[in-house]
């Protein structure tokens, strides 16, 4: 017999947490930028609200770059930068409302960039790994 989860356990398999800040979203064969807002972020991907109608290509393999506010951190306190590759998975629209929302699933863990950096790093170019 299978059971079915309480309304407070969580189905996913990595917990997310809502933290505010923002994503850029560098396409990996460049071309056109795209910023959008943090929803939430998991150990394997993100969530942001974009622009409605922004023209970003299903299955977009893209460098992501964000920026996160930690909610209880002191307002003075800089934001963590953080960046790694994603690919766009889903795209999804609040009814009613001009929202969209996509997820992301990171191919690696993400990077931990400089929080003192006035410019945020570039792309990295993927090297071959030896056999």
């Amino acid at each position: 017999m299978q059971r079915t989860p309480g309304p407070s356990e969580e189905r996913r398999r990595d917990r997310r947490h809502a933290l505010t800040g923002f994503g850029r979203l560098v396409p990996a064969e460049g071309g056109y930028e795209w910023y959008g807002g943090i929803v939430d972020v998991s150990a394997r991907g993100v969530r942001l609200r974009v622009r409605p109608g922004a023209d970003i290509p299903d299955g977009l393999r893209c460098h992501v770059l964000l920026e996160v506010s930690l909610p209880a951190a002191n307002p003075g306190t800089p934001p963590v930068r953080l960046d790694g590759d994603a690919v766009l998975l889903r795209r999804a629209f609040a009814a009613g409302e001009r929202i969209e929302e996509i997820a992301l699933r990171f191919d690696q863990p993400l990077r931990v960039g400089d929080a003192f950096a006035s410019v945020a790093p570039a792309a990295r170019v993927k090297t071959p790994q030896p056999a």
